[in-house]
């Protein structure tokens, strides 16, 4: 699992040494070519001909197909490497996850939102799902993953997307609304304070929320049988008493 204080610089010497992490990949291209400009001093040409030789060592890699990939690294690394030392959620983005009437899905949706401004992108790999469970605390199967993304984008809080290449599926769940630079509600300053996100977020909404059944008001736990609200805990109340005098 990558270090959420993540070091450009380090990865992309990592790439320059080794090669790709696992197989051809455009993010880590990127920082190849920015390796390229802002260590070792190349121009758009030497950078352009260095990628085409470096990503021809992996068999998936088609020149003709990645052409405009290959000119967008080029371009884009002229943006300098850059260090993250912390991460930002803003209330905005929050509330946007409160309305979501799942605790989980809440999450779920905010470890993505750290993992994308974490890697400074507004999508994240289908190949996160052991980070997004550990980020989020979330302890469910890879399909049970699945089902809560759906209702991320049954919210139209984010967009899957696929290509097939080589028999080989890849893809991400874009993130339609991302705030990389606003003022933060929670801030995780640290590897340890991105593995506690779970209990951070609880602290932070006074304990693990759920919503009433029948009216789907936001309430603190009190126990695994809490499921309604007082107002129709009592009505349900009333009810039985009634019934029970029949």
């Amino acid at each position: 699992m990558k270090s959420f204080l993540y070091d450009e610089s380090e990865t992309a010497t990592i790439i320059y040494n080794n090669g790709f992490t696992n197989g051809y990949d455009k993010r880590e291209l990127l920082l190849y070519a920015k390796y390229l400009r802002h260590v070792l001093g190349y121009k758009d040409v030497k950078i352009k001909k260095k990628l085409i030789e470096f990503c021809s060592k992996d068999s998936s890699f088609n020149e003709v197909i990645e052409r405009k990939h290959i000119k967008f690294c080029v371009k884009n690394s002229k943006v300098k490497l850059f260090t993250r030392t912390s991460i930002l959620i803003t209330r905005e983005e929050i509330n946007r996850a409160k309305k979501l009437k799942n605790f989980v899905a809440q999450k779920v949706y905010l470890s993505l939102l750290l993992i994308a401004k974490r890697n400074r992108y507004n999508s994240v790999s289908i190949k996160l799902f052991t980070e997004i469970k550990r980020i989020s605390g979330v302890n469910c199967t890879t399909i049970e993953l699945g089902s809560i993304l759906h209702l991320l984008y049954k919210a139209k809080l984010i967009y899957p997307t696929a290509n097939e290449k080589n028999n080989f599926i890849d893809g991400y769940n874009k993130i339609l609304d991302i705030d990389f630079e606003g003022e933060a509600e929670i801030s995780i300053n640290s590897d340890r304070d991105l593995f506690n996100f779970s209990k951070i977020y609880e602290k932070y909404c006074g304990g693990y929320l759920i919503y009433c059944e029948v009216c789907k008001k936001e309430m603190i736990r009190k126990g695994s049988a809490h499921r309604l609200c007082e107002e129709h805990f009592l009505e349900k109340e009333k009810f039985r008493k009634r019934s029970a005098r029949i």
